[in-house]
């Protein structure tokens, strides 16, 4: 086969961009020629891996993303690559297949408007880059549902994401979870590592700790947490200490949920780590972890935790709840749950942790993540659309 892929830009490090490396090496290993279309790419890339610069108006995103489009689609059209894919990872005109990543831009707004304060919608009101975006995912949309082509989402919840703003055929949603790179997590697992890592942190032999990770703390549910853990502490209704590391970045709500923690009295039962590479460390100290998402099409760290035999406390409206098909994995509970109901969640799954048959069902349900699982997935669904 000969494949496009289309995406803004190519960073090492950027969680999409994985993606569509991960999916060029897939193709490359099998024989099939693979060309990415975009503005800026990495000196050190797989070999056999072709670019094509894509160019775009530099400054403000909405340019960008404009530019991008218009570009990609012109340049394409124009070179006529005979190509048998063109997958887009980014919002682009012309694809054969789009990876919808983010779902839908519309539904993110309108999760965005019910949480943001008069500010907050003012900004959102005034930016150019929403109804830009709109505009480019209405087009693509129609385009592929006219054309009967692939939408593959990460979940359930984003094809009903995108249903909810555009008739789109239930048909031509694909779901493929995002790959997961479970390997780098080896050399954390184990009894032993966990207890270095629990005394590194200050845990003592009868805390708990429940973990969140993630950054954008507002959509993420974590002031409902912190309230849960003060209801927690307040009634005593735990039968030793417990503790909730915080890992992720949003500079604003750390400042104002540690001022929380402080009016709440229980700052010194909360850590805020930030940004942290050294994720794998606190998964395998944790006991329990915790996302409240209100909007997100998977939720990359929920699997990551199953893959540390981890329980794991979801919100309904991350992607990943649809890894938890058994109540030894873990609870799916409302994204607006009151911090007193989430609670009682907490502390019964931290009373009842379960035991090795209960940690082999959160590997399992972590395992459909796995890389070389999610990549033949991909390559199934290319030759069948061909």
């Amino acid at each position: 086969m000969n494949v496009a892929l289309l995406l803004l830009r190519y960073r090492p490090h950027g969680g999409y961009e994985r993606q569509a490396r991960l999916l060029a090496e897939a193709l490359l290993r099998q024989g099939h020629d693979v060309t990415i279309y975009c503005n800026r790419w990495p000196d050190t890339v797989p070999q056999g891996l072709r670019f094509r610069k894509v160019p775009v108006v530099p400054g403000a995103s909405w340019l960008q993303s404009l530019t991008y489009a218009w570009q990609s689609r012109r340049i394409l059209a124009r070179e006529g690559g005979g190509f048998d894919h063109v997958i887009g990872f980014d919002r682009g005109l012309g694809v054969t297949l789009y990876r919808a990543g983010n779902a839908c831009h519309r539904e993110w707004l309108a999760v965005r408007r019910r949480l943001e304060g008069w500010s907050g919608r003012l900004s959102i009101a005034i930016n150019p880059l929403h109804p830009i975006l709109n505009a480019i995912e209405g087009r693509l949309f129609a385009a592929l549902e006219r054309e009967r082509r692939p939408i593959v989402v990460l979940s359930r919840r984003g094809a009903e994401q995108i249903r909810a703003h555009y008739p789109v055929s239930p048909e031509r949603f694909v779901v493929i979870p995002p790959a997961i790179d479970l390997e780098r997590f080896a050399g954390c697992q184990g009894a032993e590592y966990r207890q270095r890592q629990r005394a590194a942190l200050g845990l003592a032999d009868d805390e708990r700790m429940v973990l969140h990770v993630g950054s954008g703390f507002r959509i993420k549910g974590v002031e409902t947490v912190l309230r849960a853990l003060a209801v927690l502490i307040r009634e005593r209704s735990m039968g030793g200490p417990v503790r909730l590391v915080v890992a992720g970045r949003d500079r604003r709500l750390t400042r104002r949920l540690t001022r929380l923690a402080r009016t709440l009295d229980v700052a010194e039962r909360v850590v805020f780590t930030g940004a942290t590479a050294e994720v794998g460390a606190l998964y395998a100290a944790a006991d329990l972890f915790v996302m409240l998402s209100r909007l997100d099409t998977f939720g990359v760290a929920v699997a990551e935790a199953l893959s540390f035999g981890l329980p794991v406390v979801v919100g309904a409206g991350a992607g990943a709840a649809d890894l938890v098909t058994d109540a030894a994995v873990g609870t799916v509970v409302d994204s607006a749950i009151a911090p007193a109901e989430l609670a009682a969640v907490l502390q019964e799954r931290l009373a009842s942790p379960g035991g090795e048959r209960e940690r082999a069902q959160r590997h399992a349900a972590a395992a459909v993540c796995e890389r070389q699982r999610v990549m033949e997935r991909y390559l199934e669904l290319l030759s069948a659309t061909r």
